[in-house]
């Protein structure tokens, strides 16, 4: 049996950020990764944007809050690779002047030099195309504004993660594999980590990120102790450059994005993001199965070119309905904001395991929030910048957040 100090499960945004953080402490010597085909890696199957909080109502001091840690935590993760957050990377179209510069002051009082003017109507028609300008969506009082929000090459941030993992004085490795939990009295936490033919003990922590990584828990019969509500998303997504992200106000689906991307003949093309969102009705049984359905297809068509207004997207985007390749499906957690969210070890202490951790961002852009937070929790945040005092723990935890906050 092999002794490691961290063993995280999951290939995702949050694994690599986190085993990039406990890299840089002095308490922790070793780390492994063990990622899957069975995961789902939900962070690199979504749209790869990192967000700006704008899409929050700022309003609402919970959903500002947040839009600060993303505003704060997106800058974290671009610091990484020594990259800056751009002013003027997205068209945001907003309902009224007032909302306009309600957004506008926001990005203002959080460092942000924003031009003394909107897009005027034919800069955003040059932007976006007749499509959308002549849309039942937009009414006359329409505004567009620039927005922070932009791609963000998140398989690039991975590769960065373990790059700089390895100039650390860290022992450290990414094993891809099938990992099983195992109950093991002869360890100090109860259990051990068998992967292929090779069996590690987690000493000081043990983490699974993302919400399919729940099931790896059944073999200690505590993953009924988890309770978090989750949706099936199904995505359109275009593995060629994104020109601009667009998220617009549509009657029955709020905060849609439309991307404008470019095809392999150059041509501009029309692509929808979040579209179908389906209630996940049990937790514990997520399939594995990632690919989209025939039904899923049709009505994204329905949503789009009939209930958000745009009928003229049909044609456009049937070649695209085509290939399956160009659709993504994931699993994200079910919170008003989504919030970060942080099971520890009290949830499993009661059962006879110890350091046992489970974690996932809500959005990618707050994984650096997530990993600082887990640690401090952990115990293990010595020398790890705090930023933060939002604690979560499921749904319950994140509901009583709101509470508090809202009656502050």
């Amino acid at each position: 049996m092999k002794k490691v100090d961290v063993l995280i499960v999951g290939g995702g945004i949050l694994a690599w950020v986190l085993a990039q953080r406990i890299s840089r402490l002095n308490t922790v010597k070793s780390a492994v990764i063990i990622s899957s085909r069975e995961l789902h890696t939900s962070s690199l199957r979504n749209q790869s944007w990192l967000q700006s909080g704008l899409l929050y109502n700022l309003d609402d001091s919970v959903e500002r809050e947040v839009a600060e840690l993303c505003i704060f935590h997106g800058r974290k993760l671009m610091d990484l690779r020594n990259e800056r957050m751009l002013r003027q990377a997205a068209i945001m179209a907003v309902k009224s002047e007032e909302e306009a510069e309600k957004k506008i002051s926001f990005l203002r009082a959080h460092g942000f030099i924003y031009p003394n003017h909107y897009l005027n109507t034919n800069e955003a028609r040059e932007k976006l195309g007749n499509d959308f300008l002549n849309s039942e969506s937009y009414s006359k009082g329409s505004k567009f504004i620039w927005t922070p929000d932009q791609p963000f090459d998140e398989g690039g941030l991975l590769r960065f993660c373990e790059d700089s993992i390895s100039f650390a004085n860290f022992k450290f490795s990414s094993i891809k594999g099938n990992a099983v939990l195992k109950k093991n009295a002869l360890t100090k936490n109860g259990y051990s980590v068998q992967v292929d033919n090779e069996e590690f003990d987690p000493g000081v922590l043990f983490v699974l990120t993302g919400l399919n990584t729940i099931r790896f828990l059944e073999p200690l019969g505590i993953e009924e102790n988890i309770k978090i509500k989750a949706r099936r998303c199904v995505l359109m997504k275009s593995l060629n450059f994104i020109d601009l992200k667009v998220p617009i106000f549509i009657n029955k689906i709020n905060n849609t994005n439309i991307n404008t991307v470019k095809d392999l003949s150059g041509k501009k093309l029309h692509l929808l993001g979040d579209s179908i969102y389906t209630p996940v009705e049990n937790i514990h049984q997520l399939p594995k199965d990632m690919n989209v359905t025939t039904q899923d297809k049709e009505l994204f068509l329905q949503n789009f070119c009939q209930s958000g207004g745009y009928p003229d997207l049909k044609s456009k985007l049937e070649l695209f309905l085509e290939d399956d390749n160009n659709f993504s499906v994931c699993y994200k957690t079910e919170s008003a904001a989504y919030l970060p969210w942080i099971y520890d070890s009290n949830t499993f202490d009661q059962c006879g395991y110890k350091n046992i951790y489970m974690a996932g961002p809500g959005k990618a852009t707050l994984a650096f929030h997530t990993a600082t937070e887990l640690l401090r929790i952990a115990k293990l945040g010595e020398g790890i910048e705090q930023t933060s005092q939002l604690r979560t723990n499921g749904n319950s935890e994140i509901k009583m957040w709101f509470e508090e906050k809202q009656t502050k």
